[in-house]
């Protein structure tokens, strides 16, 4: 036994609605309204329109009613003169008309027509250099930004309460929330002899930490600033340890640098004075990657430019490193040396 469905393919097409159509013009704030009809048996509505002055402000009005008497669900949409616009609506209750209302000149010509559908069709389609107004009519969708906040949970991104605006951070920055952002200073008064030194060591960790590194210097007399990369420097150099500070002073995490190679003391520099210094019979400073000259008072100096992103260095792993400075007068000197980095995995 074959069984077979009649399909009403005008309706599958497309059913022009006459009472809900129009081509009479209308006069200054003139009024169209359409007749309440029942679109249960329809998907969706297309409204397509022209006139040749625009409408009043929210001039087109396309209501839906549950009972055709209160029309409950309406949207609105102001028309430009001369331009044809198209909406494409689900149908939202059971009946539906249009309501128009003219600008403030009469209407030369006016062309609105309602399809219905029996089947979901597409909206309005436009060219991807067409402009898009705000009278367009779109497919809304609202996306919700969330974030990892710790492998498994996920928290929704809030905007700020005063101006709605999306707050960000730049990278060093989260890496101050995230707990891996460190620093480390030293202050020293030298001795009244050209050529002091006053230095911090550090190694750093073994990769893939790498350390995002900046480094500022002063002093109160004439002196030189000097990065030295992979230094000779004896083992037992000392065991003057200078703590690393986390930035987010309530992390419990600590930098992997270490303040010797002999006594691997995890989160600390090793700081430099001349006598060590002259004492290491080894000493060589190694590859010098940036060195510039201080005049007196000359501080807190960013070694590089006036933005991080010219001051940066992502120093190599497992490498020895001295921030020094050095005098250039006889005159006794008092050395600030300020390390700043953050430790970001690289894989």
């Amino acid at each position: 036994m074959s069984y077979f469905k009649t399909i009403n393919i005008g309706k599958v097409l497309g059913v022009t609605s006459t009472l809900n159509s129009t081509i009479a013009t209308l006069g200054i704030g003139g009024v169209f309204t359409g007749v309440g009809e029942n679109v249960t048996d329809y998907k969706s509505i297309g409204i397509n329109i022209i006139a040749s002055h625009a409408s009043a402000i929210d001039g087109l009005e396309i209501q839906f009613s549950s009972n055709n008497s209160d029309w409950d669900l309406i949207h609105y949409f102001t028309i430009p003169a001369t331009t044809g616009k198209f909406f494409n609506l689900p149908v939202e209750a059971k009946w539906f008309r249009v309501k128009y209302t003219n600008g403030g000149t009469q209407q030369s010509s006016f062309r609105l027509q309602t399809v219905y559908h029996a089947t979901t069709t597409q909206p309005s389609t436009l060219r991807l250099s067409d402009d898009v107004d705000g009278e367009t009519a779109a497919v809304l969708n609202r996306v919700i930004i969330a974030g990892d906040v710790g492998g498994t949970t996920y928290r929704n991104v809030t905007l700020d309460d005063l101006t709605s605006a999306l707050p960000t951070l730049d990278f060093p920055h989260h890496e101050i929330h995230e707990g891996d952002s460190f620093s480390c200073y030293y202050t020293r008064v030298t001795a009244s002899t050209n050529g002091h030194r006053s230095g911090l060591y550090i190694k750093t960790p073994i990769a893939p930490a790498g350390c995002h590194m900046v480094a500022q210097f002063s002093a109160s007399t004439a002196a030189t600033y000097s990065i030295c990369e992979a230094p000779t420097i004896a083992a037992n150099i000392g065991t003057h340890a200078n703590v690393i500070y986390n930035r987010y002073r309530d992390s419990t995490n600590t930098s992997g640098c270490f303040s010797n190679a002999t006594i691997p003391v995890v989160n600390n520099f090793t700081t430099l004075t001349e006598v060590q210094i002259a004492a290491d019979g080894t000493w060589a400073t190694g590859t010098v990657i940036r060195s510039a000259p201080l005049s007196a008072g000359t501080g807190p100096k960013p070694a590089g430019g006036s933005t991080r992103e010219s001051q940066e260095y992502i120093l190599k792993a497992n490498t020895a490193y001295v921030f020094l400075l050095t005098n250039t007068s006889a005159d006794a000197n008092t050395h600030h040396i300020l390390v700043d980095w953050y430790e970001h995995t690289t894989t």
